[in-house]
């Protein structure tokens, strides 16, 4: 047990340090970019809108106190993820 949580404190640290560093700093806002990018793509934008759709139709039966915070969960979810998708440049996708 004691050497497994030596072993997350490292990976904790070697993260953390990677992270501080310019390097670390410009890798992260690459992934960052990559992602908005991905998430700027219409066929991702559609399809987060149908799961979007598809959740909401599923708290049809929940008490209605429920329902109301997990629908706007939904939305504060959409909402996150078309923002990043616009934070990033879509590229054309093939064929369109």
């Amino acid at each position: 047990m004691k050497i497994r949580t030596v072993g997350i404190l490292a990976a904790g640290a070697a993260i953390g340090y990677a992270l501080n560093t310019e390097g670390g700093r410009e890798k992260l806002a690459q992934l960052k970019e990559a992602g908005n990018r991905f998430l700027g793509r219409p066929e991702v934008q559609a399809k987060t809108a149908d799961l979007a759709d598809k959740a909401k139709q599923r708290t049809g039966n929940l008490p209605h106190a429920v329902q109301n915070i997990a629908n706007q969960t939904i939305d504060k979810a959409q909402q996150a993820t078309s923002r990043a998708g616009q934070n990033g440049d879509a590229p054309e996708t093939p064929g369109a």
